[in-house]
């Protein structure tokens, strides 16, 4: 049996029905939270077993052999459309935050920048290939001024040709990431419509510099931090589509995961930072991390305003650097038991790992995303807040309830265990490709293995906290 086709046979047999109930604003589950830990992880093991009996060749060799289809005229004037609207999007965005309403819920900017942009665009290129590329409202800007100011101002916009540094690798773009989940997670004015636009031109102007400086080809691959977020996530999707020349070809689920070019320890540690990023995010909005930034405000004697920044800001980068940690050892692990570099296995593995990551996202966001996607509808009538109704919704209420706790929670488990469940199908097929003997396969997607289950224990638990009942520091009974 194709083990994709195992992997949704056993997702059938996950209860998908539970009567929850709220407790002040927290849902309790139906069971124990360890079953379902158990069970999920079970799920993931048993995977990994089918896939050793098994024991078979990778059969999505097929499809990677199609052509790409190269855009004809009216493909290519439908990406013109869409680029031009993205754009126009980005300058009201812009427009919106710099002089409309500074409520939020009133300002479409945050909606199309968290919501739309953040959350939306990341599904959507992982479900139909990485399109960032032909809308990129940044990219546009560039190709707009090297084309349109020389004839028009008599300004030579060349690239100034400026070496990247080879040492410095991507670790720019690692910084950036962590920057943009640092807001969204940390700062408390995420939501204010005037920072976020200055946080885009601020970006937009440092853009431009960098393009130009270093050009289009290092920028993109070293520096700018979508276009590598996008690349990852959209190597995923069956649809493979290229740039310059405009094309598109079909491959199977996750193939473009297993062989990224130029990977390194920074990109490692980029992917290892979209996993960290959203599970602090999802850590933030529970019980847990109260408790955790209180004993460190305590330990470190932090106070005064800026006291939740540095815990926030510790707390964040402590847990990417744990999931670096917890991956160089497991890779160590492998390449010890299996005979080869560690370095080797780390590239090696590291793609399949983006599944994963990509379920997080889905499993923390799918019951606000339905529920603030909704806003679209007034906004698009009214979006800078000035009492405008353009297409007669102003007045549309939101549907609170079209995903609640227990729909919820079940979108979650079965995103974070069927997202792990095609990370082993991954990484038992990198295996395939990288050993000969069958033992050995076994022996070095082990370490994997154990890696996987771990994550997915670790991650239901963190998805889970807010829906659970917590003793709160302040109900804890006093010492003596």
């Amino acid at each position: 049996m194709n083990p994709l086709k195992l992997m949704f046979v056993v997702l059938a047999l996950l209860p998908m029905h539970v009567l929850a109930h709220a407790f002040d604003d927290r849902y309790d589950l139906p069971m124990p939270l360890g079953y379902f830990m158990w069970g999920s992880a079970a799920i993931v093991f048993l995977t990994f077993g089918y896939l050793v009996v098994s024991s078979k060749r990778s059969v999505t060799q097929a499809l990677n052999q199609t052509r790409f289809i190269y855009f004809n005229h009216l493909a290519r004037s439908a990406v013109f459309i869409l680029r031009v609207t993205v754009y126009l999007l980005f300058l009201l965005t812009i427009f919106s935050g710099l002089w409309g309403t500074q409520d939020s819920l009133m300002n479409i900017s945050p909606t199309m920048i968290w919501i739309v942009a953040w959350v939306g665009l990341s599904l959507a290129v992982s479900l139909f290939g990485n399109f960032w590329p032909f809308i990129d409202p940044w990219y546009t800007t560039y190709r707009l001024a090297s084309r349109l100011l020389p004839s028009a101002m008599g300004i030579q916009f060349n690239n100034l040709s400026i070496s990247y540094p080879v040492a410095l690798a991507a670790w720019p773009a690692v910084g950036f990431f962590l920057g943009i989940t640092w807001i969204e997670v940390v700062y408390p004015q995420a939501a204010v419509p005037y920072k976020l636009s200055m946080i885009l031109i601020y970006w937009s102007v440092f853009y431009l510099i960098g393009i130009f400086s270093f050009g289009p080809v290092q920028w993109r691959k070293h520096v700018d931090m979508l276009s590598i977020y996008f690349d990852f996530l959209g190597r995923i999707s069956i649809f493979e589509l290229q740039f310059e020349p405009m094309a598109m070809r079909f491959r199977s689920l996750g193939q473009g995961l297993l062989f990224i070019p130029h990977l390194n320890m920074s990109k490692i540690s980029f992917i290892l930072a979209m996993l960290s990023s959203v599970l602090f995010n999802g850590l933030m909005g529970g019980d847990l991390w109260f408790l955790i930034q209180k004993k460190l405000l305590l330990m470190f004697s932090f106070t005064g305003t800026y006291a939740e920044y540095i815990v926030g800001t510790i707390g964040l980068m402590g847990l990417w650097l744990f999931f670096v940690l917890i991956y160089y050892l497991v890779c160590l692990w492998s390449a010890h038991i299996a005979g080869v570099s560690v370095q080797q296995i780390m590239m090696n593995y590291a793609g399949t790992l983006i599944p994963i990551a990509i379920a997080y996202v889905i499993a923390h966001n799918a019951s606000h995303f339905v529920q603030k996607m909704q806003m679209l509808i007034p906004l698009a009538s009214d979006p800078m807040g000035w009492h405008w109704n353009l297409f007669n919704t102003v007045d549309y209420r939101i549907e609170i309830g079209l995903i609640d706790a227990q729909y919820a929670w079940y979108i979650a488990l079965c995103a974070i265990v069927t997202g792990h469940m095609i990370s082993i199908v991954l990484a038992h097929q990198v295996a395939l490709k990288q050993f000969s003997s069958i033992s050995r396969v076994l022996i070095a997607s082990l370490p994997m293995a154990v890696l996987m289950i771990f994550y997915t224990a670790f991650s239901l638990s963190v998805i889970a906290e807010p829906m659970v009942k917590f003793e709160s520091v302040e109900q804890a009974p006093a010492a003596d």
